[in-house]
C-alpha cells in the first residue's frame, strides 16, 4: 500500500470551462425551442376527396374551382383582377384588396370566395386538413365584420400551418425519409441507372457474339481488366468489342476506363483480384449472361409449344469434334399463323438404345414443362436403333402413353435412292468421280489454279462430298449447265484447262499423264450422254429435296410432290431421244467453241464403233433364216424398227397421258415449271394470294376468320395436326451445320451447358433478339447480393 503513488488532481482549463458552460446554455435553450419532429407532423388526406387530390399541383395556378368530400361547397377562386372587375355587380360583402393581400402587398393565395355560398374557404385546409380540427375556413366564414380579424388568426394558426406542411409535401411527393436522405436517394438511382446502361451495353454485345457463333474469350492470362489499355495483346472477341465500343460511347468508355484503374490499384497492391471489384467484364458475368439468355430462350419456346397444344419431335445425333455423340432435339408446333420448328435441346448422349433416347427426351421435355402426352408423332433417320419394332426408339415412345405416328425422314429416303443410283451403276460411277477429280486436281497445285484463273476468273469447280445431299447437282450443274442449255456450263473453261497442263513440257510427266487421261474422259459421249441424264432427273430430284429440307412444310404438299415427281421420273425414262438430242446439242456446241478458240480438241459426237467378237457372229449368224425372203424381210424391219419404236413411244405415251387424271393434275400443277426450278426458298411459308390447294392457307384462312370456334371445329384439328406431323428431321442436320462452327478444333473442351447456350442463340436468333434487356438484367440482379445492390433500384 505504501507503494502506492497518491492521485493528483488535474484542473480544467479556462477554455474548456467555457465550452461546458455554453453547452449547458444550448441544452437549456433547446428544451424551450420545437422539436424537429413537430415540423413534420401532418394528417393524411385519406379524408378529402379524390377531385381535391387531382387538383393539388394545380393550386399554384389560381384560380380553379376546388370541391370538399364533406360539405360539396363550389369555391370560387378570387383573385386581384377578377374581383376588382366585378365587385360593384357581385356586391361583396368585403374589401377585397384587404381580404386577399397582406400588409406588405404579397397575396393570399390560399384565401378563396365561394359566391354561391357567399362564404370565404382556404383551400389548402380544404384539401389537407383532418377532419377532426375545428377550422370555420372548411366550412365557410361570413362573419363579415370581423372577417379581417378571422384571415389573420386563421393564417397564424397552427391548423393551417399544418395543412400548409402538408401541401408542400405533397407537391414534392416525398416522405419524410425522402427528404431527409433526399440526396442519397437520388445519387444511387444514378448510379443503379449507370451501371444498368453498361449492362445493357455488354448484353447486346454478347447477343452479337452468340448470334454469329463466334468465341467469346481468349487466353485467360488476358482477361484481367488492368491489362485491357495493353493493345498488343489479343483479349478475346468480347473484350476486344468492348474496347472498340467504348472508343464512340461515352458511358462504356467511362465504366472501362474505371475498371482499369480500380483494377491496377488492386493488382499492384498485391491483392486478390475480383474480391470487391464489379466490372461487368468477368467470364462470371458473361456466364451470367449466357445462362439467363438460354434459360428465356428455353421458356419462350416452352410457352408457345404449351399454347399450341400438339407437337412433334425431331431427333437426330452426330458426333462433334470431341467425339462426343450429340443428340439434337427438334420440336415442331403450330404457333397462331406460322409453323414453327425450335432447338429445344443439345445433349450430349451416353448411350444411343431406343430405351436410352426415349429417356433423355422425356428429360428434356420435364425439364421444359411440356407433356409428353401431347407429342403426336417423331421423325428420325432409318436406322435400326430408331425404327426397331420391339425396342427402337419410336416402339419405346409409344409405350409411355404418347398416341404418335413415326414417319421416317423424306428427305433421307430420297437421297439415299439417289446416292444408291450414283453409286451402283458403272457410267454413273464413271461421271461423278471424273467431276470429283478434276476439281481436286486442279486445286491441287497453284500453278494449275493459276491457269484456271486465266480461263475463268470468278468461278470454280465443286467437289463431291459424302454429307451434302446437293454436291453431285451441283458439281454436275457447274460443269455441264442446266439440262439441254449450255450457256452456264464451265466444260470449255475444264477441257482447255486440261490440254494447256499436259502440253506444258514443265510441268511434271505424271501430272501431265492424269490430265491427258481427264481430258480424254471428258470428251467421250458417253460421259456427255450420261451428265445429261442425271442432269433431267435432278431437274426434279433436286427440287425436291431442297424443298424437303425447309423450315414448316406441308405434310401433304409434300406427298403431293413426291408423287408427282415419281410419275414424272417414269415419264421421261420413256422418252430418251430427248435426253440424246440434248447430248448431241451440246457436243455440237462445245465443238463450235473449241473451233472458234482454235483448238486441236474435238468432242465425241457419237459412242466408238466396237469390232464384233468372231463367236459371238456366229451364234447370232445361226438364228438368221436360211430362206433369202425370210432374211429379207428381217433386214426390213430391222432398218424400220428405230422409226417404228419412236412412233410406238409416242402413241403409248398420249394413251397414257390422256388416260391418267394423275397425269392431268400434275401437268396443271406448278411444282415442276422450270422457271421455279432453280429458285428455292430457304424458309417455307404462305403463298402471297391464297390458294385453295395450299394445306397452310386453309388452314390459315379457318383462324383469320376465327372458324374453327363453331364452323368447322373438325377441320381446323385436322388441318392442325397434319402441319404438326414432321415430315422429315433436317431441322437437325441444319443444327448439326452450327454445331460444327460453333464446336471447333480450337472450341473442343467447351463445357455441354456452354455448348448448348451458344447452339440456343445461334440457331433461335429471333427469339434471342426479341429478349428484353432490363428482364435480362433484371434476372442477373438475383444472382448475388452484390449484383442486387448494383442493379436494383
Amino acid at each position: 500500500m505504501d507503494d502506492q503513488q497518491p492521485k493528483i488532481k488535474k484542473f480544467k482549463s479556462g477554455h474548456e470551462k467555457r465550452l461546458e458552460k455554453q453547452k449547458q446554455l444550448l441544452i437549456e435553450q433547446g428544451k424551450t425551442c420545437m422539436k424537429i419532429n413537430n415540423f413534420f407532423k401532418f394528417s393524411t388526406t385519406s379524408e378529402t376527396s379524390d377531385n381535391i387530390e387531382q387538383n393539388v399541383n394545380s393550386i399554384k395556378k389560381l384560380p380553379l374551382p376546388i370541391e370538399h368530400q364533406t360539405i360539396g361547397l363550389e369555391i370560387e377562386i378570387l383573385n386581384k383582377n377578377n374581383v376588382g372587375q366585378n365587385e360593384q355587380n357581385r356586391d361583396i360583402p368585403f374589401t377585397s384588396n384587404r381580404a386577399f393581400y397582406r400588409y406588405d402587398g404579397s397575396k393570399r393565395i390560399w384565401l378563396t370566395y365561394s359566391s354561391k355560398h357567399s362564404a370565404l374557404f382556404c383551400s389548402i385546409c380544404l384539401a389537407f386538413g383532418s377532419v377532426c380540427d375545428k377550422n370555420t375556413f372548411t366550412v365557410g366564414v361570413n362573419d363579415w365584420r370581423h372577417i379581417y380579424q378571422r384571415i389573420e388568426e386563421h393564417e397564424k394558426s397552427k391548423t393551417h400551418g399544418n395543412s400548409v406542411n402538408a401541401y408542400f409535401l405533397k407537391n414534392s411527393s416525398s416522405s419524410i425519409d425522402q427528404l431527409l436522405i433526399y440526396d442519397q436517394c437520388n445519387l444511387r438511382k444514378k448510379q443503379v441507372d449507370e451501371k444498368r446502361q453498361v449492362l445493357t451495353r455488354i448484353i447486346n454485345i454478347i447477343k452479337m457474339i452468340g448470334k454469329r457463333g463466334f468465341s467469346y474469350r481468349g487466353t485467360s492470362s488476358n482477361e484481367a481488366s488492368y491489362t485491357l489499355n495493353d493493345h498488343t495483346i489479343d483479349h478475346g472477341t468480347f473484350l476486344e468489342t468492348v474496347i472498340l465500343l467504348s472508343k464512340y460511347d461515352p458511358i462504356l468508355r467511362l465504366h472501362v476506363d474505371s475498371s482499369i484503374e480500380k483494377s491496377k490499384l488492386c493488382h499492384n497492391s498485391g491483392s486478390k483480384q475480383g474480391d470487391s471489384t464489379l466490372t461487368f467484364l468477368s467470364k462470371t458475368t458473361v456466364g451470367y449472361i449466357l445462362d439467363t439468355c438460354s434459360s428465356m430462350i428455353k421458356s419462350s419456346i416452352s410457352k408457345e409449344v404449351i399454347e399450341a397444344g400438339l407437337y412433334s419431335i425431331q431427333l437426330d445425333t452426330t458426333q462433334d469434334t470431341s467425339i462426343s455423340d450429340q443428340c439434337s432435339i427438334i420440336i415442331r408446333y403450330v404457333s397462331k399463323f406460322s409453323v414453327k420448328e425450335r432447338l429445344l435441346a443439345m445433349v450430349k448422349c451416353k448411350s444411343s438404345t431406343g430405351e436410352a433416347f426415349v429417356e433423355l427426351l422425356l428429360n428434356v421435355l420435364k425439364t421444359a414443362n411440356i407433356d409428353i402426352l401431347n407429342c403426336v408423332g417423331n421423325s428420325t433417320d432409318g436406322a435400326a436403333n430408331m425404327q426397331g419394332q420391339y425396342r427402337g426408339f419410336s416402339a419405346k415412345l409409344s409405350e409411355t402413353g404418347a398416341t404418335q405416328l413415326h414417319i421416317w425422314c423424306y428427305a433421307h429416303v430420297l437421297n439415299l435412292v439417289i446416292y444408291d443410283v450414283t453409286e451402283n451403276k458403272v457410267e454413273a460411277l464413271s461421271l461423278f468421280g471424273l467431276l470429283n477429280s478434276c476439281a481436286v486436281f486442279i486445286r491441287e497445285s497453284y500453278k494449275r489454279m493459276d491457269i484456271w484463273l486465266e480461263k475463268c476468273s470468278n468461278k470454280r469447280l465443286g467437289t463431291i462430298g459424302q454429307t451434302r445431299w446437293w454436291a453431285k447437282d451441283i458439281a454436275l450443274l457447274k460443269t455441264f449447265g442446266h439440262f439441254n442449255e449450255q450457256e452456264n456450263s464451265l466444260y470449255i473453261e475444264l477441257i482447255t484447262t486440261l490440254e494447256e497442263i499436259y502440253t506444258d513440257s514443265n510441268i511434271k510427266s505424271d501430272i501431265r499423264y492424269k490430265s491427258k487421261g481427264l481430258l480424254e474422259s471428258l470428251c467421250k459421249y458417253e460421259t456427255i450422254l450420261t451428265a445429261q441424264t442425271f442432269l433431267r432427273i435432278f431437274k426434279y430430284t433436286t427440287y425436291l429435296s431442297k424443298y424437303l429440307q425447309t423450315r414448316g412444310l406441308d405434310l401433304l404438299q409434300a406427298h403431293r410432290m413426291v408423287t408427282n415427281i415419281i410419275s414424272s421420273i417414269k415419264d421421261i425414262s420413256r422418252d430418251f431421244s430427248a435426253t440424246k438430242e440434248a447430248a448431241n446439242k451440246f457436243v455440237q456446241g462445245a465443238n463450235i467453241k473449241l473451233e472458234s478458240l482454235e483448238s486441236n480438241l474435238t468432242v465425241e459426237d457419237s459412242f466408238p464403233e466396237v469390232r464384233q467378237h468372231p463367236q459371238n457372229f456366229k451364234e447370232i449368224s445361226r438364228q438368221i433364216p436360211p430362206n433369202s425372203l425370210e432374211k429379207q424381210e428381217l433386214q426390213d424391219f430391222a432398218i424400220k424398227w428405230e422409226t417404228l419404236s419412236q412412233i410406238l413411244t409416242k402413241e403409248y405415251y398420249n394413251t397414257k397421258s390422256n388416260n391418267s387424271s394423275d397425269k392431268e393434275d400434275y401437268e396443271n400443277n406448278d411444282l415442276i415449271d422450270e422457271t421455279i426450278l432453280d429458285n428455292i426458298p430457304q424458309e417455307s411459308s404462305c403463298c402471297k394470294s391464297s390458294d385453295k390447294k395450299c394445306h397452310i392457307c386453309c388452314f390459315f384462312v379457318l383462324v383469320r376468320y376465327n372458324l374453327y370456334t363453331n364452323a368447322y371445329p373438325g377441320l381446323y384439328l385436322a388441318y392442325k395436326l397434319s402441319l404438326t406431323l414432321s415430315v422429315s428431321q433436317v431441322s437437325c442436320e441444319r443444327s448439326f451445320s452450327k454445331l460444327k462452327h460453333v464446336k471447333t478444333s480450337i472450341r473442343s473442351t467447351l463445357s455441354q451447358q456452354n455448348l448448348e447456350t451458344l447452339m440456343l442463340m445461334s440457331v433461335e436468333k429471333v427469339i434471342l433478339m426479341d429478349l428484353d434487356n432490363n428482364d435480362i438484367i433484371n434476372k442477373i440482379s438475383t444472382k448475388s447480393d452484390l449484383l442486387k445492390k448494383v442493379l436494383q433500384y
